[in-house]
């Protein structure tokens, strides 16, 4: 009946996509698929391979518990960046790629295009290539202009992550 103020939202802060998870108990039950993924992650160390999973189960089941009891196990060992797919919006098709290089580089989301720029010329100074690479990844996270041909993206990504997975 009153008038209440309206807000726009600018920014979402921190910790978005991560569950607060407060109460939770010992995970019980998760010894082998914890133990795949340890042994993957061995592997891929050891032997500098890639490995991709898929964790599928019903709603509920504790697909995303496992992967952070996972993630969580790994300590300094292993640098892990994480990207979420939206179900929504306009220029959505690299977001979790996008997501996942600002994470793993240390790039905050807001920051401006002049630091994101500097961020990824820190993370790619020892590639080769980081004179190509930089724009176009810094265009994906809307800090220059000009587009890149299609090609170029996958290149750029590739190089982006085998950059941030040298050291761990």
């Amino acid at each position: 009946r009153k008038p209440v103020p309206a807000w726009r939202l600018t920014a979402v802060s921190g910790g978005v996509g991560r569950r607060v998870r407060p109460l939770e108990g010992a995970l019980v039950g998760r010894k082998r698929p914890l133990r795949l993924l340890d042994d993957a992650c061995r592997e891929a160390t050891e032997e500098r391979v890639c490995h991709l999973f898929t964790v599928l189960g019903v709603a509920g089941v504790g697909k995303s518990r496992l992967v952070d009891e996972f993630v969580g196990s790994l300590g300094d060992q292993a640098q892990v960046a994480t990207g979420r797919c939206l179900a929504y919006g306009h220029g959505i098709t690299y977001w979790p790629v996008t997501e996942a290089i600002r994470h793993g580089a240390g790039i905050d989301e807001n920051a401006a295009p002049e630091v994101a720029l500097a961020r990824l010329r820190e993370v790619l100074s020892d590639e080769p290539e980081a004179n190509r690479v930089v724009p176009v990844i810094g265009h994906l996270l809307g800090a220059t202009d000009a587009p890149p041909a299609p090609e170029e993206i996958f290149w750029a990504i590739r190089n982006a992550f085998e950059a941030m997975a040298r050291d761990r």
